[in-house]
């Protein structure tokens, strides 16, 4: 009898570790579109970490979130690797990344290193560039496993992931702006993440969320948010305000992610 109880009860654990897996291989890919999502946001706080640094900046200590940004970004890069070793779609792109991080991180240490603000400086542009190359891997890599997700509305969750990411693209743009770097891309970036929130906004407002009281609230929020964020821009030579800009849009980010979790609770 103890012996049948003994079999009964592996019996139940190996069923138990099989649905267990079974979750994780179902939720898999809405995790890593969420983490996607956040990466992209991260190397866009590397840039605006790097300005706080190079023009002495110590709101919320910019080299230990830069740090944080460095190591984040390159453990995930590992996990996406070893998670999708057999998807040659993400394999490129990560190889891409690999390729591109390399330089980037070097003239990122910079700033651990260096405390002159003329040789941070001339390194901007070169992150700035290869950084958004960065990001447009990550967006590649997201916008083919979101194609996978079917247990949830993807566009939705897209949207949410979407707001913190412009969030975060408003930051960045906000801060080269503030460093008086004459460069193109500045404004043509700035418009994308605008255009891309209030985007995201609409999707979001179509929603069937919409009509969720708390959910509303958040995506209220984070409108707002954004008509700030465009006022404070038009403003910047006469009036910069990088902490509360900074503040606000980390806002925006905690309140998306709430969206975000919302959607995937609801499917």
């Amino acid at each position: 009898m103890k012996v049948f109880a003994k079999f009964l009860t592996s019996i139940v654990i190996v069923l138990l570790m099989s649905i267990q897996i079974h979750a994780v291989k179902l939720d898999n890919n809405i995790n890593t579109v969420i983490e996607l999502g956040k990466q992209i946001s991260n190397l866009e706080s590397m840039v605006s970490n790097y300005i706080a640094i190079g023009t002495k900046i110590k709101f919320k200590d910019p080299i230990d979130r830069l740090n944080k940004n460095i190591k984040e970004y390159e453990s995930i890069l590992k996990l996406l690797s070893k998670k999708y070793a057999n998807d040659s779609t993400i394999q490129k792109s990560i190889k891409s990344s690999q390729k591109i991080w390399k330089k980037t991180k070097e003239k990122l240490l910079i700033a651990q290193m260096e405390s002159d603000k003329k040789i941070m400086r001339k390194e901007v542009l070169f992150i700035h560039k290869n950084t958004h190359n960065l990001e447009l891997e990550m967006k590649k890599m997201k916008k083919y496993i979101l194609k996978s997700i079917k247990s949830i509305n993807s566009l939705e969750l897209n949207a949410a992931i979407d707001i913190s990411i412009s969030a975060h693209g408003l930051v960045e743009q906000y801060m080269m702006k503030m460093w008086k770097f004459n460069d193109p891309t500045i404004i043509k970036y700035w418009d994308s993440s605008v255009t891309q929130y209030k985007k995201s906004i609409a999707i979001l407002q179509k929603s069937p969320h919409y009509k969720n009281p708390e959910f509303k609230e958040w995506l209220d929020k984070t409108e707002k948010i954004l008509e700030y964020a465009i006022m404070s821009f038009s403003m910047i030579e006469e009036n910069p305000i990088p902490s509360m800009i900074y503040n606000k849009c980390e806002t925006a980010d905690k309140l998306a992610n709430e969206m975000a979790l919302k959607i995937i609770a609801t499917k």
